[in-house]
């Protein structure tokens, strides 16, 4: 039984980030947000509205059998818009997207399988709420304290190669500055922290409800 609320507790909590995390990636009020914040318009000349395209262009490329290719508003092919070594880094970063949607996909049913055998469930969503709050807080730590270090970590953990490593003047690097995947990493804590957050939450809620119906019975 503790080996079955250890791994719910996990799989919740594998939920909590993934989902959270997919949630900002299809999100395009943030990729507006950044085009603003960023002057992405200065560095890479594009307009809002074809910033909007790209962006969106290449999420759904990482769910796609297609090759990588940006289309200009009249659906025409832009040519040679990525470098080679810019394809190469997309293929990969597709790779790890759907890896991490499948972990998403797995503990989503493993979840849900011991959600319905557990009997005390509450218990192991607070547990799992409390997981993730505290990885957010070594990992919002980590970036605070050096987040070229941190991004440069996870980079060399994710890849099994130096593509990610691209020129200042890439198009990847003029769309996706250093600063709009610490803006990322920010938005996505915030989430995370308020569902787990609310998570907590719904558990005292829940336990004080189930306190006051259960006096309720023997007045």
């Amino acid at each position: 039984m503790k080996f079955l609320k250890f791994t719910g507790t996990v799989s919740i909590a594998i939920v909590i980030i993934l989902a959270s995390f997919f949630s900002l990636l299809f999100n395009r009020h943030f990729y507006s947000y950044e085009f603003e914040k960023q002057n992405i318009a200065l560095s890479s000349e594009f307009s809002n509205s074809q910033y909007s395209s790209y962006t969106g262009q290449i999420v759904h490329y990482f769910f796609s059998e297609k090759p990588l290719y940006i289309t200009d508003i009249e659906g025409n092919i832009i040519e040679d818009f990525f470098s080679l070594r810019e394809i190469t880094h997309m293929r990969d970063v597709k790779n790890v997207i759907r890896t991490a949607l499948l972990i998403l996909f797995a503990s989503f049913i493993v979840s849900f399988i011991l959600i319905l055998l557990l009997k005390n469930r509450r218990a192991v969503f607070k547990h799992a709420a409390v997981c993730v709050l505290i990885f957010i807080l070594f990992l919002g730590t980590a970036i605070i304290m050096n987040f070229d270090f941190t991004f440069i970590l996870l980079h060399k953990i994710l890849f099994r190669n130096d593509f990610w490593l691209l020129p200042e003047n890439a198009v990847l690097i003029q769309m996706f500055p250093a600063s709009f995947f610490a803006d990322f990493a920010l938005f996505w804590g915030v989430i995370v922290a308020a569902v787990s957050v609310s998570l907590i939450f719904l558990d005292i809620w829940l336990g004080k409800f189930f306190r006051n119906k259960t006096h309720l019975l023997f007045l």
